[in-house]
């Protein structure tokens, strides 16, 4: 008889391990083992509890697992000045950013070079490597974007 128990307890073992709700986290289980034996057991938490199938104990032990991922982005800006003039000459920019009107990461290619009148811009989906905007002009030509861009007084 009490090796029924003992079947019945561990046939148990899969069905105990249930998802729980937890905020910004990807995966969450918890399981309920009796103190004593070790037993996995399937228990509803707002139910009264009954004692362990295997050896009749009433502690337990609750075990959570957490799982998180962290996703790591990096950009890279670099200026260039003349010695004894104000004004850098160059400025490049690669890496990710993001597009608050999508809510999206892009990937990020700039270059904006003074002393050879150059604009280049290339935005990327990360995920499809799709090109989602290219320019390349003279950075003469580059007016009304960014901060030269006309606001709308609110």
């Amino acid at each position: 008889m009490h090796d029924n128990y003992a079947n019945n307890a561990r046939a148990i073992v899969q069905l105990s391990l249930r998802p729980v709700g937890l905020k910004n986290m990807n995966l969450i289980f918890q399981q309920s083992k009796c103190r004593k034996c070790g037993v996995v057991l399937l228990e509803p938490k707002d139910e009264k509890r009954t004692p362990c199938l295997v050896c009749g104990d009433m502690a337990r032990i609750h075990e959570v697992e957490v799982k998180d991922t962290i996703v790591l982005r990096d950009h890279m800006r670099v200026k260039g000045k003349h010695r004894g003039r104000g004004r850098f000459f160059f400025d490049v920019r690669v890496g990710a950013a993001f597009y608050y009107k999508e809510r999206e990461w892009r990937h990020l290619e700039r270059l904006i070079d003074r002393d050879n009148n150059l604009y280049i811009e290339i935005i990327t989906d990360p995920k499809t490597g799709e090109v989602i905007k290219e320019i390349k002009e003279p950075l003469s030509e580059h007016k009304g974007h960014g901060s030269a861009r006309k606001r709308n007084p609110s």
